[in-house]
């Protein structure tokens, strides 16, 4: 039974095509297929895993959750605890309408060509994008999320981009063909796996599902401004007033000495600025304040002949340093009842005479999802 008091349904599904084109619906091992198994630590891309696998108990139930339709096919009893598949559905017509929008293609499927704000609106726009937290209880007891992971599999853009089938669920194709997925839709599956909190459960009577989603991101209003001024807006999730007061803005550079303690062949850049502000009301939707810029990409540094060796690695080192530079100075009497923010730019090599700041509002859009599920008489 759901969070609406509503039965939970049988999932009827029809066969999946398999690797050469023709529906099967045998058991596992049939027609050259390979068996499956689930093991704890294990995914979507690999069989293996390093404990025994995991013993399948089939639940078969569908539900409604976040405007979509979800089926839990199954739960899987292992040594260290029990792992959980779910299956979103994702409509045909909305995924082609979303690449049709975003003019995304495989041949044209850049990230970067995007703006930052055009990204986080192709992430709320993405029908496989949908990020929750899933709690579970078992028989009463609640079980502890060790790992998740997930794959999509939309077998229509598979046809219509043959020499890209892979990008579009080749991963996920056994788990569709497993649990008989319907191939008129797409899918995305997750798994998750809970640890036993004591020992393994001999017998399941029930399973309770709670699905919490995370919040998104919106884009809001850029700004530059000044110590001093105020950028008043409204946040999209309540319609709450916000006055943004800039505290300071200061020009920062990072520690030199610690950059050259790094002995790193790439050159980081080391200015950057920092605003800190002050937010009335807070908003418990949470509001942030990010650089527009996305600043310098280190640059690799010259290699003397002499030295004997090649310039090469990467640029991770820098987030550490960045992370560590920045110092946020108390605020002062007339602000010590409002909590401070602070957030610095991305690094630069030369100096910024203004830096443009984005707003950015995070905005839970659904309820937490509860679901109980009656297993009786299903023994492992």
């Amino acid at each position: 039974m759901n969070q609406n008091s509503q039965s939970p349904q049988k999932q009827h599904t029809a066969p999946l095509p398999s690797e050469n084109g023709t529906f099967s619906s045998g058991p596992p091992g049939s027609q050259g297929r390979p068996e499956w198994k689930v093991y704890f630590d294990g995914n979507f891309w690999s069989s293996q895993g390093q404990d025994q696998a995991g013993a399948e108990l089939r639940i078969g139930e569908s539900f409604q959750w976040a405007g979509r339709h979800w089926l839990l096919p199954a739960v899987y009893s292992c040594g260290e605890g029990l792992v959980l598949d779910l299956c979103m559905r994702i409509e045909p017509r909305e995924m082609d309408a979303f690449m049709e929008k975003w003019d995304l293609t495989p041949e044209n499927a850049d990230y970067d060509r995007f703006t930052r704000e055009q990204q986080m609106e192709i992430e709320l726009d993405n029908p496989l994008h949908l990020e929750f937290h899933p709690e579970l209880e078992v028989n009463g007891r609640k079980l502890a999320l060790s790992h998740s992971c997930a794959v999509h599999y939309l077998p229509w853009l598979s046809e219509k981009y043959p020499d890209e089938a892979a990008a579009w669920g080749l991963e996920a194709a056994p788990a569709a063909r497993h649990y008989g997925l319907d191939p008129a839709y797409g899918w995305c599956i997750s798994r998750h796996a809970f640890l036993w909190e004591d020992s393994r459960f001999s017998q399941i009577d029930s399973l309770l599902l709670s699905m919490e989603p995370y919040p998104v991101d919106i884009p809001g209003p850029r700004f530059t401004a000044a110590p001093g001024d105020t950028i008043s807006f409204i946040h999209p999730a309540d319609g709450c007033q916000c006055t943004l007061t800039v505290r300071d803005i200061s020009q920062e550079t990072l520690d030199k000495t610690r950059l050259e303690e790094l002995e790193d062949p790439f050159e980081f850049p080391p200015h950057y600025t920092v605003l800190t502000y002050t937010l009335s009301p807070e908003s418990e939707n949470g509001i942030t304040v990010a650089g527009c810029s996305d600043g310098d990409q280190p640059r690799r540094k010259a290699v003397s002949p002499d030295s004997g060796g090649s310039a090469s690695g990467g640029s991770a080192a820098a987030i550490g340093i960045i992370g560590g530079a920045v110092i946020v100075v108390l605020p002062d009497a007339s602000v010590e009842q409002q909590k401070l923010h602070a957030v610095c730019s991305l690094p630069r090599f030369e100096p910024v005479k203004e830096t443009e700041w984005s707003i950015i509002f995070h905005e839970k859009r659904f309820k937490t999802g509860v679901f109980h599920f009656d297993v009786k008489d299903c023994v492992i």
